[in-house]
């Protein structure tokens, strides 16, 4: 059997470069004030309450390990990232990737509420995701309980635009977080 897809590939992005001691603005090369990057590594597992099977079998839960990566625009608002791999649920190849959205609470003694919206794509494992697109919308808490250290507990609703693939999700995890300073070059 003869495997054939049509592929397209979209992507965007720039350059961060690392602030350098010593290195004089007036060369042009690094601004007098080079801003703090503040991002959250996070990792997880969701667990999805109910999905239909492309074999006809009834719905199912699903669990999928899950990698976040969240890079904050401001106190309130950030972007997000994230890959997932099935690990229970007879989906061994389901696999996920979502970017998106998010805005959060002022913190409060290291407790935040949060509320994202992410859109990407996800198939495999018998999983019937009509062509693959997914939309993940999730609210819920994250706690600070070190400089470092976090965890999260957010729910929400994962679904395919296209069809039947539409099911709770719960996902709880474990993030590290740090700041970076770096240089933007467009910013004046």
């Amino acid at each position: 059997t003869a495997f054939r897809a049509a592929t397209f590939s979209l992507g965007a992005g720039f350059t961060l470069d690392s602030a350098q001691p010593g290195r004089d603005s007036a060369e042009g090369s690094l601004p007098r004030n080079p801003t703090a990057l503040q991002w959250r590594l996070s990792s997880g597992f969701q667990r999805y309450a109910s999905v239909a099977r492309k074999t006809g079998a009834p719905p199912a839960p699903l669990e999928q390990f899950v990698f976040k990566a969240e890079c904050l625009l401001s106190d309130r608002c950030y972007v997000t990232g994230q890959s997932g791999w099935a690990t229970g649920g007879h989906a061994g190849a389901w696999a996920t990737g979502l970017l998106g959205f998010g805005v959060q609470t002022p913190d409060f003694r290291g407790h935040r509420l949060k509320v994202e919206l992410a859109t990407g794509a996800g198939g495999g494992g018998g999983v019937d995701s009509r062509g693959g697109a997914l939309i993940q919308a999730l609210a819920g808490w994250n706690w600070d309980f070190s400089p470092s250290w976090s965890v999260h507990l957010m729910a929400g609703n994962v679904r395919a635009p296209q069809g039947g693939f539409s099911t709770t999700v719960v996902d709880l995890g474990l993030g590290f977080r740090g700041t970076r300073q770096v240089v933007i070059p467009f910013r004046r």
